[in-house]
């Protein structure tokens, strides 16, 4: 019992049957069952020992018994007495283990599935219910699967790995419900199902089988396919790592230009504002004569002044050159007639 709470545990809710996931449910409890070796039990091969005949007493103290085949010719004679015997140990230790195989098949299944197998005496009537009732081996359900394993197809920018991944589990289900897969097939549905990114990669790949798809297993085209969407997306990185470079490398040119116009644009500016403050600013009142600062040089009263006082002193002159010129005639003239006379 240690075993069976230690295999429950390992079970997760989202495990347990619910009615549309019985081939899973299956295949995990029939390895369960293998592995704490009850699975013989289920399946009917290890059978509940039978009572063995003793004390046998007389003809009338005895009852039929069909044999195991149901055939009322053949009668074993077993006494009444026989009959009410407590069981054997082999019988109990059959018994128990009957009992842990039915415990675990109802424990692992859900409660609205549980009204389906509360009659069952036996671990093996309750799968063989479970089975009829699910395990869907009907036309229909057979129909749909392969319909949904053909249109199964690849994105592009998809997981390659999910794709695969749902490619099995429909070939699962498709052998749970008793319907063969052939390989050849099912690597034509995978190659259908590439993106158009994928077409070379495929037309080389027939090229390479010369056109004969039992050549390749599905199994061994897996990793190929795994490897190829590797290269593709280490490839795709490097591109990416070369344009961020190349665009980091554009953009430090660009800003070095913008700078250099910047700063230029800047001086500009600066020099055209220089301009603006000095036609707006007022010229300063300082005159270079009398060093004021009330007033320009054209406006200086002492050197109009000054200026006036020169011109006097320069008429002044004129006056008295005027006159040594008439003195010095009259003297000229006065000689000249002396000379004359003489």
């Amino acid at each position: 019992m240690a075993e069976s709470r230690d295999v429950l545990r390992m079970l997760a809710p989202e495990d347990k049957l619910d009615g549309s996931n019985y081939p899973m449910w299956a295949y995990m409890m029939r390895h369960v069952l293998v592995a704490i070796g009850l699975w013989n039990i289920v399946q009917g091969l290890e059978k509940r020992p039978a009572n063995v005949a003793t004390n046998v007493e007389s003809t009338s103290d005895v009852d039929g018994v069909e044999d195991v085949e149901g055939s009322n010719a053949f009668r074993i004679p077993i006494s009444r007495h026989a009959q009410e015997l407590p069981p054997t140990p082999v019988q109990v230790r059959w018994h128990a283990k009957d009992a842990q195989a039915h415990a675990l098949i109802a424990l692992s299944v859900k409660k609205a599935i549980i009204p389906h197998i509360r009659s069952c005496k036996t671990a093996k009537r309750a799968w063989d219910v479970l089975s009829t009732l699910y395990q869907a081996r009907n036309e229909a359900r057979v129909a749909y699967l392969r319909k949904q394993l053909e249109r199964e197809h690849l994105n592009e920018g998809d997981s390659m790995d999910n794709f695969l991944t749902k490619i099995k589990d429909l070939r699962e289900q498709l052998i749970a419900a008793d319907e063969d897969v052939l390989d050849s097939s099912l690597v034509q549905i995978v190659l259908n199902g590439l993106p158009d990114s994928y077409q070379s990669f495929s037309t080389t790949l027939c090229l390479l089988m010369k056109g004969d798809l039992n050549v390749l297993s599905f199994e061994e085209l897996v990793p190929i396919l795994l490897q190829e969407d590797q290269s593709r997306q280490n490839r795709s990185i490097m591109r990416a790592v070369d344009q961020a470079f190349v665009a980091n490398q554009k953009g430090k040119g660009k800003i070095s230009i913008n700078f250099g116009k910047q700063k230029s644009t800047n001086a500009s500016q600066s020099k055209k504002d220089n301009k603006d403050d000095k036609k707006s600013e007022k010229p300063k009142q300082f005159c270079k004569y009398c060093k004021a600062n009330d007033h320009l040089i054209k406006n200086c009263l002492k050197l109009a002044a000054k200026e006036a006082k020169k011109k006097d002193a320069s008429l002044v002159t004129t006056d008295a050159s005027s006159k040594d010129q008439s003195a010095n005639l009259v003297q000229n003239e006065e000689w000249a007639f002396t000379t004359q006379c003489s």
